[in-house]
């Protein structure tokens, strides 16, 4: 009967014991597989990038994040005036900053070590965008050339019945 307790003791501390090497194995093991790639869990403006190499998250946010295809709504009285697309005004995201930000998250120092655990829970990395300004000039003036001009007075007349002309 003395066997039992310390059979279930030695098995217990024999399954803690592995599980606690294979979390420091595969802590040591991870900077390996992941030298030259973006972590797991690591996204850029909601496009999912872990485990991917920087030019293959590069390409796949080229294309999600293509400006062409995004637009700016401009609207007036609840209508829609006119939806440019950002590249047309001048907008366009910075994807390599997006890249490398995506690819330092959970590393420091020197080598890309790599830091807690952190990581595993994953992150969202949010996309910087850069503004051509004197894109955006050029666009508003030849698109908004009625919005740009000065408000006049209205010119009020009364009619001979009472009524504005």
């Amino acid at each position: 009967m003395q066997h039992v307790p310390r059979a279930s003791l030695v098995i217990t501390l024999g399954v803690v014991g592995g599980s606690v090497g294979l979390l420091f194995s595969l802590g040591a093991a991870a900077p390996l597989a992941f030298r030259d790639r973006v972590l797991p869990g690591v996204s850029v403006g909601g496009v999912a990038v872990g485990g991917k190499t920087p030019e293959q998250a590069l390409a796949l946010l080229s294309t999600a994040l293509n400006p062409a295809d995004l637009r700016l709504r401009f609207s007036r009285d609840g209508l829609v005036a006119f939806e440019p697309a950002y590249a047309e005004v001048g907008i366009a995201p910075d994807l390599d900053a997006a890249v490398r930000a995506a690819f330092a998250f959970g590393r420091t120092g020197r080598g890309g070590v790599l830091q807690s655990p952190a990581w595993l829970a994953g992150t969202d990395i949010p996309v910087s965008w850069t503004i051509d300004r004197a894109r955006v000039a050029v666009y508003l003036e030849h698109h908004l050339q009625s919005a740009l001009r000065p408000p006049t007075e209205p010119t009020w007349e009364l009619d001979p019945d009472g009524s504005f002309a």
